[in-house]
């Protein structure tokens, strides 16, 4: 609660001087179209999504050897701000098993 309430804090002092992005830069103008078109499970690779959306700064194993990425951005907005997440969780080869990414303004 304490980590929305300062993101939410920041995103309001930055909004009212003007439109910026925090956090992955890779999400700043991507969407749910976009996301499902570079990432499909069962085939893309962690080298394609590092090279689509950059390193992440979050990584973390999984119980079967894989890894999970976490991506996230807020877009600062004069209107209101965009918060924009994307999970990638690969299997021990390195291959998306799955995939969520989420909007919420």
């Amino acid at each position: 609660m304490k980590k929305l309430f300062a993101v939410a804090l920041i995103a309001s002092t930055l909004a009212a001087a003007g439109c910026t992005t925090m956090g992955d830069q890779s999400l700043a103008s991507t969407d749910r179209a976009a996301v499902n078109h570079y990432i499909v499970d069962g085939k893309t690779t962690m080298a394609d999504v590092r090279a689509v959306f950059g390193e992440t700064k979050t990584k973390n194993p999984t119980s079967d050897g894989g890894e999970f990425w976490y991506y996230s951005a807020v877009n600062l907005h004069m209107a209101a701000p965009i918060i924009k997440t994307l999970g990638v969780n690969f299997n021990g080869k390195g291959v998306v098993t799955s995939h969520v990414y989420g909007e919420k303004s």
